[in-house]
């Protein structure tokens, strides 16, 4: 939960809903997969690049597919400027392509205001948070005085 405050203090906005976009280096595909099915299970959707919707889903994991930059028009920039991308988890791949897209990707999650985070730990940590977040509503937690208050009124 600090973690969750944290973001919130510093104007990280980590939604509750919609679309995470995920653009995973080939490294840290293994260990990204878990955390993509932990948010795909809380409701969120999973859109991803290429290869790596292709990862997910020859793993049992729902994703949509969002073109790359160098894909042209519409791509995934496109997405996040029209809002149907809500967070976006990105983690860098070697050479110049994955890197300039990867700028790019940042640079529009910053105008935009969209949550970007660049490492498996951090999404990891995230997730857990939502997960708590999401149990925790589904209790309902009522003060002692407020129900004794409202059966008074049944009088």
């Amino acid at each position: 939960r600090a973690l969750y405050k944290a973001c919130v203090a510093s104007g990280i906005n980590v939604p509750d809903e919609g679309a995470i976009l995920f653009t995973i280096a080939d490294g840290d595909k293994e260990e990204a997969l878990p955390i993509a099915k932990g948010f795909y299970d809380l409701g969120y959707i999973i859109v991803a690049t290429k290869g790596t919707a292709e990862f997910f889903t020859q793993n049992g994991l729902d994703a949509r597919t969002a073109a790359k930059v160098s894909e042209g028009s519409p791509n995934l920039l496109d997405d996040i400027k029209k809002g149907k991308i809500n967070m976006v988890i990105n983690t860098i791949g070697k050479g110049s392509a994955y890197e300039r897209d990867g700028f790019d990707i940042r640079r529009a999650t910053v105008e935009h205001a969209i949550p970007c985070l660049t490492s498996v730990d951090t999404a990891k940590a995230i997730l857990g948070v939502m997960s708590v977040m999401r149990r925790r509503r589904l209790v309902s937690v009522i003060a002692l005085q407020d129900l004794l208050w409202a059966g008074d009124d049944l009088e």
